[in-house]
């Protein structure tokens, strides 16, 4: 069958474009993915800030003698492991979520000695001034151009950031639907902001 598939330079040509934008994406997937992120919807142990990564912790005694916790039915609410929603000695004392965004945040959960009250409080981190970025994204564009409908194919693959610049690699592919087909190409590197 592969005998009798004949193609022009023009289809050869798409072909190339799209293998090599396939393979230049995949490229930066791979040198840029965050391979230690737990996956969606699991649960797995958080990494301490790196303002508390190196200090020691102590034994610190509490004069209310209880702490203020969660009825055991949080767990539940919380889709926490099984064998933690079984465990009667492990209890919730704090939850929060984070609205995403291109900034990191740090949770701090203290405890009153005193009342034995806990408090979550969270802060925004800065951007870095020179940072990893394994974020990317595709988009399927259709619309008109020039009179004529065309679609578009574009994906981008972040690689660093410089405060809010990202600067990865990209690639779109837009082909003509209408009478006069055509199609256009482009591959090289992305220079973008965020906001």
């Amino acid at each position: 069958m592969l005998n009798s598939l004949k193609l022009n330079r023009g289809q050869v040509a798409i072909l190339a474009v799209l293998a090599g934008l396939l393979a230049w994406v995949g490229i930066g997937f791979l040198v840029s993915h965050d391979w230690r992120a737990p996956p969606v919807g699991q649960h797995g142990p958080a990494t301490p800030a790196p303002a508390v990564a190196k200090v020691a912790t102590v034994a610190t005694p509490i004069q209310a003698g209880t702490v203020r916790t969660y009825r055991p039915e949080a767990k539940r609410a919380l889709k926490l492991p099984e064998a933690v929603q079984a465990a009667p000695e492990q209890q919730v004392i704090a939850a929060s979520t984070v609205r995403p965004d291109s900034h990191a945040y740090t949770l701090t959960t203290l405890i009153n000695t005193e009342t034995g009250e806990v408090e979550t409080l969270q802060r925004r981190e800065p951007l870095p001034w020179l940072g990893r970025d394994p974020s990317g994204h595709a988009d399927l564009l259709l619309g008109y151009r020039d009179g004529g409908p065309v679609a578009r194919l574009s994906i981008t693959q972040n690689l660093m950031q410089v405060k809010a610049l990202r600067l990865g690699v990209a690639g779109s592919v837009t082909q003509s639907l209408g009478a006069t087909a055509g199609t256009e190409w482009l591959l090289g590197l992305n220079l973008g902001m965020t906001w």
